[in-house]
Protein backbone atom coordinates (compact mmCIF):
# COMPACT_ATOMS: atom_id res chain seq x y z
CA UNK A 1 0.00 0.00 0.00
CA UNK A 2 1.15 3.36 -0.86
CA UNK A 3 1.89 5.90 1.80
CA UNK A 4 1.86 9.66 2.19
CA UNK A 5 6.01 9.57 1.14
CA UNK A 6 5.27 7.89 -2.24
CA UNK A 7 2.99 11.21 -2.87
CA UNK A 8 4.86 13.54 -1.90
CA UNK A 9 7.98 12.13 -3.77
CA UNK A 10 5.61 12.37 -6.53
CA UNK A 11 4.41 16.17 -5.80
CA UNK A 12 8.45 17.05 -5.45
CA UNK A 13 9.17 15.35 -8.60
CA UNK A 14 6.41 17.77 -10.54
CA UNK A 15 7.63 20.95 -9.07
CA UNK A 16 11.14 19.80 -10.19
CA UNK A 17 9.85 20.05 -13.71
CA UNK A 18 7.88 23.22 -13.04
CA UNK A 19 11.32 25.05 -11.67
CA UNK A 20 13.13 23.60 -14.37
CA UNK A 21 10.63 25.36 -16.82
CA UNK A 22 10.73 28.71 -15.23
CA UNK A 23 14.47 28.93 -14.96
CA UNK A 24 14.58 27.86 -18.81
CA UNK A 25 12.13 31.03 -19.35
CA UNK A 26 14.07 33.43 -17.45
CA UNK A 27 17.70 32.59 -19.00
CA UNK A 28 16.00 32.83 -22.46
CA UNK A 29 14.61 36.66 -21.45
CA UNK A 30 17.85 37.19 -19.73
CA UNK A 31 20.49 37.18 -22.22
CA UNK A 32 23.24 38.00 -19.61
CA UNK A 33 26.23 35.06 -18.73
CA UNK A 34 25.56 35.30 -14.78
CA UNK A 35 27.68 33.29 -12.98
CA UNK A 36 25.10 32.14 -10.55
CA UNK A 37 23.13 30.67 -13.79
CA UNK A 38 24.25 27.63 -14.52
CA UNK A 39 24.73 26.10 -10.50
CA UNK A 40 21.21 27.20 -9.45
CA UNK A 41 19.45 25.06 -12.78
CA UNK A 42 22.34 22.13 -11.64
CA UNK A 43 20.60 22.13 -8.22
CA UNK A 44 17.18 22.29 -9.78
CA UNK A 45 18.01 19.45 -11.74
CA UNK A 46 19.66 17.52 -8.91
CA UNK A 47 16.79 17.98 -6.96
CA UNK A 48 14.84 16.64 -9.15
CA UNK A 49 16.78 13.82 -10.01
CA UNK A 50 16.60 13.10 -6.24
CA UNK A 51 13.13 13.00 -6.13
CA UNK A 52 12.99 10.74 -9.03
CA UNK A 53 15.48 8.01 -6.86
CA UNK A 54 13.38 8.14 -3.64
CA UNK A 55 9.97 8.00 -5.77
CA UNK A 56 11.14 4.90 -7.76
CA UNK A 57 12.81 3.36 -4.64
CA UNK A 58 9.24 4.09 -2.83
CA UNK A 59 7.21 3.13 -5.65
CA UNK A 60 9.14 -0.38 -6.01
CA UNK A 61 9.21 -1.10 -2.45
CA UNK A 62 5.20 -0.67 -1.70
CA UNK A 63 3.95 -2.34 -4.74
CA UNK A 64 6.94 -5.76 -4.54
CA UNK A 65 6.85 -5.42 -1.01
CA UNK A 66 10.51 -5.93 -0.67
CA UNK A 67 12.83 -5.86 2.29
CA UNK A 68 16.67 -4.66 2.60
CA UNK A 69 18.73 -1.98 1.28
CA UNK A 70 19.37 -0.39 -2.15
CA UNK A 71 21.81 -2.16 -4.65
CA UNK A 72 25.13 -0.70 -4.85
CA UNK A 73 24.38 1.06 -8.15
CA UNK A 74 21.26 2.84 -6.46
CA UNK A 75 23.09 3.57 -3.33
CA UNK A 76 26.02 5.03 -5.22
CA UNK A 77 24.16 7.58 -6.94
CA UNK A 78 22.24 8.72 -4.20
CA UNK A 79 25.43 9.15 -2.50
CA UNK A 80 26.56 10.99 -6.17
CA UNK A 81 23.50 13.30 -6.15
CA UNK A 82 23.46 14.11 -2.34
CA UNK A 83 27.03 15.63 -2.72
CA UNK A 84 26.17 16.92 -6.05
CA UNK A 85 23.40 19.01 -4.30
CA UNK A 86 25.46 20.47 -1.54
CA UNK A 87 28.37 21.37 -3.65
CA UNK A 88 26.53 23.38 -6.41
CA UNK A 89 24.38 24.74 -3.64
CA UNK A 90 27.03 26.42 -2.34
CA UNK A 91 28.65 27.08 -5.57
CA UNK A 92 25.65 29.07 -6.15
CA UNK A 93 26.10 31.05 -2.68
CA UNK A 94 29.37 31.95 -4.04
CA UNK A 95 28.04 33.20 -6.89
CA UNK A 96 25.15 34.98 -5.67
CA UNK A 97 27.63 36.83 -2.66
CA UNK A 98 30.24 37.68 -4.82
CA UNK A 99 33.07 35.34 -3.04
CA UNK A 100 36.45 36.06 -4.98
CA UNK A 101 38.31 34.55 -2.20
CA UNK A 102 40.46 31.56 -3.45
CA UNK A 103 40.93 30.11 0.07
CA UNK A 104 37.15 29.90 0.33
CA UNK A 105 36.76 28.19 -2.91
CA UNK A 106 39.50 25.49 -2.25
CA UNK A 107 38.67 25.03 1.44
CA UNK A 108 34.76 23.88 0.55
CA UNK A 109 36.39 22.28 -2.45
CA UNK A 110 39.00 20.02 -0.11
CA UNK A 111 36.54 19.89 3.09
CA UNK A 112 33.42 18.26 0.52
CA UNK A 113 35.49 15.95 -1.55
CA UNK A 114 37.31 14.49 1.33
CA UNK A 115 33.65 13.59 2.75
CA UNK A 116 32.45 12.06 -0.40
CA UNK A 117 35.53 9.79 -0.38
CA UNK A 118 35.30 8.46 2.51
CA UNK A 119 31.57 8.20 2.63
CA UNK A 120 32.00 6.42 -0.70
CA UNK A 121 34.49 3.90 1.09
CA UNK A 122 31.85 3.04 3.65
CA UNK A 123 29.03 3.02 1.64
CA UNK A 124 30.48 0.28 -1.13
CA UNK A 125 33.19 -1.22 0.50
CA UNK A 126 32.01 -1.48 4.09
CA UNK A 127 27.85 -2.18 3.64
CA UNK A 128 25.91 -4.62 2.04
CA UNK A 129 22.14 -3.89 0.90
CA UNK A 130 22.86 -1.03 3.35
CA UNK A 131 23.56 -3.26 6.57
CA UNK A 132 27.18 -3.05 7.93
CA UNK A 133 29.05 -5.66 7.91
CA UNK A 134 32.72 -5.51 9.47
CA UNK A 135 34.12 -5.65 12.47
CA UNK A 136 33.32 -4.08 15.19
CA UNK A 137 36.53 -1.63 15.49
CA UNK A 138 35.88 -0.95 11.86
CA UNK A 139 32.25 -0.19 12.83
CA UNK A 140 33.35 2.70 15.66
CA UNK A 141 35.77 4.00 13.60
CA UNK A 142 33.53 4.62 10.91
CA UNK A 143 30.58 6.08 13.77
CA UNK A 144 33.28 8.40 14.35
CA UNK A 145 34.26 9.59 10.66
CA UNK A 146 30.20 9.65 10.04
CA UNK A 147 30.03 12.34 13.41
CA UNK A 148 32.73 14.27 11.87
CA UNK A 149 30.75 14.83 9.04
CA UNK A 150 27.65 15.63 10.53
CA UNK A 151 29.71 18.61 12.21
CA UNK A 152 32.09 19.79 9.22
CA UNK A 153 29.33 19.59 6.22
CA UNK A 154 26.30 21.29 8.23
CA UNK A 155 29.31 23.54 9.27
CA UNK A 156 30.69 24.23 5.61
CA UNK A 157 26.63 25.43 4.93
CA UNK A 158 26.20 27.10 7.54
CA UNK A 159 29.53 29.50 6.81
CA UNK A 160 27.96 30.13 3.16
CA UNK A 161 24.69 31.22 5.07
CA UNK A 162 26.60 33.64 7.50
CA UNK A 163 28.41 35.12 4.17
CA UNK A 164 25.23 35.49 2.16
CA UNK A 165 23.90 37.19 5.35
CA UNK A 166 26.95 39.64 4.80
CA UNK A 167 27.04 39.79 0.92
CA UNK A 168 23.62 39.85 -0.31
CA UNK A 169 21.90 43.20 -0.40
CA UNK A 170 18.46 42.07 -1.18
CA UNK A 171 16.53 41.06 2.17
CA UNK A 172 13.90 39.28 0.47
CA UNK A 173 16.99 36.91 -1.13
CA UNK A 174 18.94 36.51 1.98
CA UNK A 175 15.27 34.96 3.80
CA UNK A 176 15.16 32.44 0.91
CA UNK A 177 18.79 31.41 0.68
CA UNK A 178 19.29 30.89 4.33
CA UNK A 179 16.19 28.74 4.19
CA UNK A 180 16.98 26.36 1.60
CA UNK A 181 20.05 26.16 3.32
CA UNK A 182 18.84 25.27 6.78
CA UNK A 183 16.44 22.72 5.51
CA UNK A 184 19.02 20.89 3.64
CA UNK A 185 21.55 21.22 6.88
CA UNK A 186 18.36 19.16 8.41
CA UNK A 187 18.35 16.80 5.41
CA UNK A 188 21.58 16.14 6.07
CA UNK A 189 21.67 15.73 9.34
CA UNK A 190 19.03 13.41 9.40
CA UNK A 191 20.41 11.35 6.91
CA UNK A 192 23.82 10.70 8.77
CA UNK A 193 21.71 10.21 11.76
CA UNK A 194 20.31 7.17 9.85
CA UNK A 195 23.30 6.29 8.71
CA UNK A 196 24.87 5.90 11.96
CA UNK A 197 21.98 3.82 13.69
CA UNK A 198 22.85 1.31 10.81
CA UNK A 199 26.25 0.98 11.95
CA UNK A 200 25.05 0.37 15.34
CA UNK A 201 22.38 -1.71 14.70
CA UNK A 202 20.40 0.63 16.96
CA UNK A 203 16.82 -0.77 18.32
CA UNK A 204 15.20 2.53 16.99
CA UNK A 205 15.07 0.88 13.35
CA UNK A 206 13.23 -1.57 14.58
CA UNK A 207 11.11 -0.04 16.42
CA UNK A 208 10.18 2.06 12.69
CA UNK A 209 11.46 4.92 13.52
CA UNK A 210 12.14 5.89 9.45
CA UNK A 211 9.10 3.72 8.31
CA UNK A 212 5.86 4.87 6.36
CA UNK A 213 6.09 9.03 6.47
CA UNK A 214 10.17 10.16 6.37
CA UNK A 215 11.86 13.60 7.08
CA UNK A 216 13.61 13.59 3.55
CA UNK A 217 10.59 13.91 1.53
CA UNK A 218 9.02 16.76 3.44
CA UNK A 219 12.64 18.07 3.08
CA UNK A 220 12.14 17.98 -0.68
CA UNK A 221 9.05 18.93 -0.65
CA UNK A 222 10.54 22.26 1.54
CA UNK A 223 13.26 23.08 -0.80
CA UNK A 224 11.38 22.89 -3.77
CA UNK A 225 8.73 25.24 -2.45
CA UNK A 226 11.35 27.27 -1.50
CA UNK A 227 13.33 27.71 -4.70
CA UNK A 228 10.29 28.21 -6.56
CA UNK A 229 8.75 31.02 -4.59
CA UNK A 230 12.41 32.42 -4.31
CA UNK A 231 13.09 32.39 -8.75
CA UNK A 232 9.31 33.73 -8.83
CA UNK A 233 9.27 36.47 -5.94
CA UNK A 234 13.43 37.58 -6.84
CA UNK A 235 13.26 36.89 -10.46
CA UNK A 236 10.84 36.92 -12.46
CA UNK A 237 8.51 39.15 -10.77
CA UNK A 238 11.37 41.38 -11.19
CA UNK A 239 11.23 41.13 -14.76
CA UNK A 240 7.45 42.17 -14.88
CA UNK A 241 5.98 45.44 -15.36
CA UNK A 242 6.00 47.66 -12.73
CA UNK A 243 3.92 50.29 -12.05
CA UNK A 244 4.46 53.82 -10.33
CA UNK A 245 2.62 53.25 -7.05
CA UNK A 246 4.64 49.58 -6.78
CA UNK A 247 7.99 51.74 -7.84
CA UNK A 248 6.95 53.76 -4.68
CA UNK A 249 6.88 51.19 -2.44
CA UNK A 250 10.00 49.48 -3.51
CA UNK A 251 11.97 53.02 -2.73
CA UNK A 252 10.52 53.52 0.17
CA UNK A 253 11.13 49.95 1.14
CA UNK A 254 14.54 50.42 -0.05
CA UNK A 255 15.04 53.36 2.15
CA UNK A 256 13.48 52.06 5.33
CA UNK A 257 16.04 48.98 4.88
CA UNK A 258 19.54 51.28 4.68
CA UNK A 259 18.45 53.27 7.35
CA UNK A 260 17.91 50.33 9.83
CA UNK A 261 21.51 49.16 8.59
CA UNK A 262 22.61 52.42 9.49
CA UNK A 263 22.29 51.55 12.96
CA UNK A 264 18.93 53.63 13.79
CA UNK A 265 16.78 52.52 16.09
CA UNK A 266 12.98 52.47 15.31
CA UNK A 267 11.99 55.86 16.42
CA UNK A 268 14.83 57.52 14.33
CA UNK A 269 13.60 55.63 11.39
CA UNK A 270 10.17 57.12 11.60
CA UNK A 271 11.46 60.33 12.05
CA UNK A 272 14.46 59.86 9.14
CA UNK A 273 11.58 59.05 6.76
CA UNK A 274 9.79 62.47 7.64
CA UNK A 275 12.78 64.32 7.25
CA UNK A 276 13.19 62.56 3.83
CA UNK A 277 9.62 63.47 2.68
CA UNK A 278 10.80 66.79 3.67
CA UNK A 279 8.70 67.42 6.60
CA UNK A 280 9.96 70.39 9.21
CA UNK A 281 10.51 69.54 13.02
CA UNK A 282 7.10 71.21 14.02
CA UNK A 283 5.40 68.82 11.39
CA UNK A 284 7.21 65.53 12.51
CA UNK A 285 6.65 66.67 16.54
CA UNK A 286 2.63 66.83 15.56
CA UNK A 287 2.83 63.85 13.74
CA UNK A 288 4.64 61.32 16.00
CA UNK A 289 3.01 63.44 19.23
CA UNK A 290 6.37 64.51 20.86
CA UNK A 291 8.41 67.66 21.60
CA UNK A 292 10.27 69.66 18.89
CA UNK A 293 13.12 69.20 20.98
CA UNK A 294 13.01 65.57 20.85
CA UNK A 295 12.94 65.94 17.05
CA UNK A 296 15.93 67.70 16.82
CA UNK A 297 18.19 65.31 19.21
CA UNK A 298 16.70 62.63 17.26
CA UNK A 299 17.51 64.33 14.17
CA UNK A 300 21.10 65.09 15.52
CA UNK A 301 21.51 61.32 16.34
CA UNK A 302 20.36 60.27 12.59
CA UNK A 303 23.14 62.87 11.20
CA UNK A 304 25.69 61.73 13.47
CA UNK A 305 25.17 57.88 12.66
CA UNK A 306 24.79 58.45 9.07
CA UNK A 307 27.12 60.73 8.73
CA UNK A 308 25.84 63.79 7.40
CA UNK A 309 25.66 67.02 7.94
CA UNK A 310 22.21 68.52 8.03
CA UNK A 311 19.06 67.62 6.71
CA UNK A 312 20.14 68.81 3.23
CA UNK A 313 23.16 66.41 3.11
CA UNK A 314 20.73 63.59 4.09
CA UNK A 315 18.04 64.34 1.18
CA UNK A 316 20.68 64.46 -1.09
CA UNK A 317 22.77 60.97 0.45
CA UNK A 318 19.34 59.44 -0.52
CA UNK A 319 18.63 61.02 -3.69
CA UNK A 320 22.18 60.05 -5.24
CA UNK A 321 21.45 55.87 -4.23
Amino acid sequence: MMNASFFIYLFDSCIGVAIVALLLLIFRVQADRAAWKVPLMLFVVITFLLCLLYFGERFYTDNYETKGGWSLGVRTVNLLLGFGQIFVWCWYLRAKAGVTELWIRRGTGIVLISILAVQLVIYIVLMDEHFFIASEGIRSAATGLYILFMILQPGVLIGYMILVQKRVEDKEARIYLNGIGAVLTIDFLWGSFYVIMLFRASPLLEQGLYAGFDLISLTFLLVNVLVAVYVYRCDIRRMMPVSEEQQEEQQLAARQEALEQGGLSRREVEVAQLLLDGKSYDDIAQLLHISKYTVKRHAHNIYQKLEVGNKVELINRFRQS
